[in-house]
């Protein structure tokens, strides 16, 4: 009978020489930060489509291809990593908008830099944008994203400074701020209904007509 503390040995094509059998956990070749960064991705890709309820830790897991334990050790919950994904998507987005506004000092202006931003933010992260459109709900509606509401004042401290540091106003204007987040909100649900490129493009496109005059 055999030593049940043995290991089997491997069966011919297992594995290569030299290559240690893999666990569980980490896939072979990754670093911690790589491990994370893919958790992160595939998190943003399936809130963006599921929402943070029908988004599982499971289903995140098998396509990143690491376990659950992974998981928590980089974001500790599944609430942790929804903030970790908003974290990431705000990162994106205030800095393509503060590029986009770099040089423009007259408030009109600066309003069509933001939209020129979403011009690029679109196509290049495509459906990952979905999650700005429905985020506002989910913290709403689940207490435990509570965190992702700092998350979400990052878009109205930008256009707040975005109206105010224009050189054109005079006294800040909340509705104008309003209606910049508005315009966010609206353009990335559109995003989020269709799905090609080409017809959120072109909402932006004539949002930007509208703002020219």
């Amino acid at each position: 009978m055999a030593d049940p503390s043995e290991t089997p040995k491997d069966k011919p094509g297992d594995r290569s020489p030299g290559v240690k059998r893999q666990g569980p956990g980490r896939p072979a070749g990754s670093t911690s930060a790589t491990t994370r960064q893919r958790i992160l991705e595939v998190a943003h890709r399936k809130f963006s489509a599921l929402g943070y309820a029908a988004a599982t830790t499971p289903e995140i897991v098998a396509e990143a291809g690491v376990s659950q334990s992974v998981l928590y050790h980089h974001f500790g919950s599944k609430a942790a990593l929804y903030t970790a994904v908003l974290v990431r998507q705000m990162d994106i987005t205030i800095d393509a908008f503060e590029t986009a506004v770099t040089g423009r000092t007259r408030l009109l202006d600066r309003i069509d830099g933001m939209l020129e931003a979403l011009t690029i933010i679109g196509p290049l992260y495509g459906p990952a944008n979905e999650i700005m459109a429905t985020a506002p709900f989910e913290v709403r509606r689940n207490p435990e994203l509570r965190a992702g509401r700092e998350q979400l004042k990052r878009n109205e401290e930008f256009f707040t400074r975005l109206v105010a540091d224009a050189e054109d106003v005079n006294e800040l204007d909340d509705g104008v701020v309003q209606m910049c987040l508005a315009l966010l909100w609206c353009l990335t649900g559109v995003g989020a209904i269709r799905s090609d490129p080409a017809r959120y493009l072109d909402a932006v496109a004539a949002v930007r007509r509208l703002v020219a005059g």
